[in-house]
């Protein structure tokens, strides 16, 4: 793939190119199209169309033509939040490189004031090593968009951004050069929705979900619920969990709440699975 354009942000523009297979947009539509990258490089890259709260609908609109029907039922919201994340990621790739060349061994994430959830207060101001994350980049660039949408959405990584409207970036630490980071309001230390699903997890994996006492079943289905509402912005990892509350449920005997969030599961990312399990459980 060679999109080539002038402007403000030839080094995403650059970025973009050292993908071979075309850089994962979004699951729902053809990643590997390059009209499509052509379109979000010369509006959001070489134009510099309205991003972050200030889009559109007549940009959203132009966007689901490029694509075909894929997103026709996708909201203006969501279809924002799936440039954003296009555009960010590539932003901080190509910054990036850029560290690695100027050979800075340090970066720290640094977050803006909107948005700013309790994903970004737990990364901000985590130093990262440069050269690992020019490592994980260069690794991105050999898989296929498909196989980068299932890494992206199943591990989560300490390069930003996190999520579709995250806009954390990184930060060059220049040894010898004064930090005034330090003088910044401390960070607001919060739950993130990834260690509640890491406590999640290992309460599932501990015990057959079967024999668990019923109060302790409600409190991990509980904790899986707010999970969920936390992933809002994060539809795969959120339809993973609804599929596995819909089979927890089931393997519980609750059959018609099963199939409530593994319709969920379905609606959030129709590549979740679900649907054989669902056809049977409607079936009967």
């Amino acid at each position: 793939m060679k999109i080539k354009f002038g402007g403000a942000d030839t080094r995403s523009i650059k970025m973009l190119n050292s993908f071979p297979h075309g850089l994962f947009i979004n699951e729902l539509i053809n990643n590997r199209d390059e009209k499509i990258h052509r379109f979000l490089c010369k509006n959001y890259l070489e134009n510099g169309a309205a991003l972050f709260g200030r889009e559109s609908s007549d940009e959203m609109n132009d966007f689901r033509k490029v694509v075909g029907s894929a997103l026709d039922n996708v909201s203006d919201e969501n279809i924002a939040g799936i440039i954003q994340y296009y555009v960010q990621r590539l932003r901080n790739y190509g910054h990036i490189e850029s560290l690695s060349q100027a050979r800075i061994k340090q970066a720290r994430i640094v977050c803006v004031d909107v948005p700013r959830t309790d994903v970004c207060k737990f990364y901000e101001g985590k130093t990262i090593s440069v050269e690992d994350a020019f490592n994980k980049l260069k690794w991105f660039q050999t898989l296929t968009p498909e196989e980068y949408g299932r890494e992206i959405s199943n591990k989560v990584f300490d390069i930003p951004p996190f999520y579709q409207f995250c806009r954390c970036r990184l930060e060059g630490i220049i040894p010898g050069v004064f930090d005034n980071y330090k003088k910044q309001k401390p960070k607001i230390k919060a739950e993130t929705v990834w260690d509640l699903l890491a406590d999640i997890d290992k309460k599932l994996s501990s015990q057959d979900i079967v024999q668990m006492p019923q109060s302790e079943f409600e409190e991990v289905l509980n904790q899986m619920f707010r999970a969920s509402d936390m992933l809002t912005n994060n539809p795969y990892p959120r339809a993973k969990l609804e599929r596995q509350i819909g089979e927890i449920l089931l393997a519980k005997g609750r059959n018609e709440e099963a199939i409530k969030h593994l319709d969920k599961a379905m609606s959030t990312n129709p590549k979740v699975g679900v649907k054989k399990l669902l056809y049977k459980l409607k079936a009967k």
